[in-house]
């Protein structure tokens, strides 16, 4: 697998997720020996988003990562969950 195909695996595995997920646990589902390719294509992931002007943002929890919105958005989240925060 490719380093651009490999950032848009972790990318969906981290968007479908409600818990984080450890770097040697994404080389696992992604198939991938080396554990540090999952950790670059990781942090490179997270500098896209934090540049790009997304929404959303990488957050390394728990000893894994995990998608979260930015705290800039949070009013719009808890107006779809009505007042309930969510992770």
């Amino acid at each position: 697998m490719e380093d651009t195909e490999l950032k848009k695996v972790i990318e969906t595995l981290l968007f479908i997720t409600d818990h984080p997920l450890p770097p040697e646990r994404l080389a696992q589902l992604c198939e991938v020996k080396d554990v540090d390719r999952v950790r670059t294509a990781v942090t490179a992931l997270k500098d896209q988003l934090d540049t790009g002007g997304s929404a959303l943002q990488l957050m390394q929890i728990a000893g894994g990562w995990q998608m979260a919105t930015r705290p800039e958005n949070s009013i719009w989240v808890r107006k779809l969950y009505h007042n309930k925060m969510t992770v």
